[in-house]
């Protein structure tokens, strides 16, 4: 039997267990900015990820085609992976870990619109984020080496997302 998940509008109490929530153009802990003219807005430290190593990676994830379901996930024991959306609204599922599987009963699936950003926590089982349009383009960032070094890998019962009757 298929595990079916509908995105819901990302709530930062819902979402806190899975991750770092972070929305554009204001900063969460005060509502404003560090740097702000006419020209551009900053926004520093607005998530921050553990790491082991002084290597940061940074990503383009160009998905080329919509799909709505996966039998596979991964997940990073030691390292975040923050996603942002760069062209595109995307739906992202997530599950938390049971035993060195994904809990599939209790996943959850929101909506990472254009221009903001999630960092998935260590451990949560996930994988690629699933475009409202054709395409997309996600920026991926994570530590060096964690494709090669920290991807575990599990195929699953299908997952499917409807995103047919999604508000965006």
């Amino acid at each position: 039997m298929a595990v079916i998940l509908k995105p819901i509008e990302p709530d930062i109490d819902i979402l806190k267990d899975y991750g770092q929530y972070i929305k554009i153009p204001c900063r969460q802990a005060n509502g404003e900015t560090d740097g702000d003219n006419e020209m551009f807005s900053y926004y520093d430290a607005l998530g921050k990820i553990e790491t082991s190593s002084n290597e940061i990676t940074i990503g383009i994830l160009n998905i080329k085609k919509k799909y709505f379901s996966q039998s596979i996930l991964e997940k990073h024991k030691n390292t975040c992976e923050t996603l942002t959306a760069l062209k595109g609204d995307f739906a992202i599922p997530l599950f938390k870990d049971n035993d060195g599987s994904p809990d599939l009963k209790n996943g959850i699936s929101f909506i990472l619109r254009q221009g903001n950003t999630f960092i998935i926590n260590k451990g949560i089982w996930h994988y690629a984020p699933i475009p409202f349009e054709k395409t997309g383009i996600m920026q991926v960032i994570f530590n060096a080496g964690t494709p090669k070094n920290d991807c575990y890998m599990k195929n699953v019962e299908e997952i499917i997302v409807e995103m047919e009757d999604v508000t965006r």
